[in-house]
């Protein structure tokens, strides 16, 4: 059962269809404050820089987090709460490192992802698509929503770079965060994504976010392999 949600969303109507991550409560960790973390977040960090420069490797945390707790790769270590997730985002630090530009394209942050994992667990063979800053070169929504699709059906959250947001409210520019569902509707536009960013979940409007957004970004999702 997906969390409570706040954003533009509309409610599931009898044409809408969600598919989401498949055990949703497994990305959860109670951050201290008495509710959960949706994922690792980069505010948990120590350094100022790593605070506001950590929102990559944070989410490539929270995602390999996922993966172990739905055992699809085994961490060398234990992340059974907050503090045991500092220590997954320290680690992951060393590997998804920001440069003064932060962690800006999906091929890094997939290089970085598969470079930390290596020595431990199953192979993660990373599947990507950019989305690029001129229009004219995107993929189509529809193989934008085909992508989400194929990444939520191998179960595994899927990392969302977005440069800018464009008229997309509720989301920050220059940020990764996760996507853990996709509603899709009859109308070829009607998709929308459930994102996952520390604390907060929202709903957002893909066609408008792909048709607005000035400089693009990118999607990223791992398959774990032997």
């Amino acid at each position: 059962m997906l969390p409570p949600v706040v954003g533009n969303g509309k409610g599931p109507g009898m044409d809408e269809r969600i598919l989401s991550i498949h055990q949703p409560d497994a990305f959860h960790i109670m951050d201290g404050s008495g509710r959960p973390s949706r994922g690792c977040d980069q505010d948990w960090y120590g350094s100022e820089w790593q605070r506001a420069s950590g929102c990559g490797p944070s989410v490539a945390s929270g995602i390999l987090y996922y993966l172990h707790r739905t055992n699809r790769i085994r961490l060398p270590f234990a992340v059974d709460g907050k503090s045991d997730c500092i220590g997954l985002m320290e680690s992951v630090w060393k590997h998804v490192t920001p440069t003064s530009n932060g962690v800006d394209t999906v091929e890094r942050f997939c290089i970085g992802v598969q470079d930390f994992t290596r020595s431990f667990a199953r192979t993660l063979s990373c599947r990507t698509l950019e989305i690029p800053s001129k229009k004219a070169g995107r993929p189509e929504l529809g193989e934008m929503t085909r992508f989400l699709t194929s990444g939520l059906l191998e179960d595994c959250p899927v990392a969302f770079l977005n440069l800018s947001s464009g008229r997309v409210r509720g989301i920050e520019g220059w940020h990764w965060m996760t996507v853990v569902a996709l509603k899709t509707g009859p109308e070829p536009d009607d998709a929308q994504a459930l994102i996952f960013d520390g604390t907060a979940s929202i709903w957002i409007d893909l066609a408008k976010w792909h048709m607005t957004s000035a400089l693009g970004g990118g999607f990223a999702y791992f398959i774990t392999m032997g």
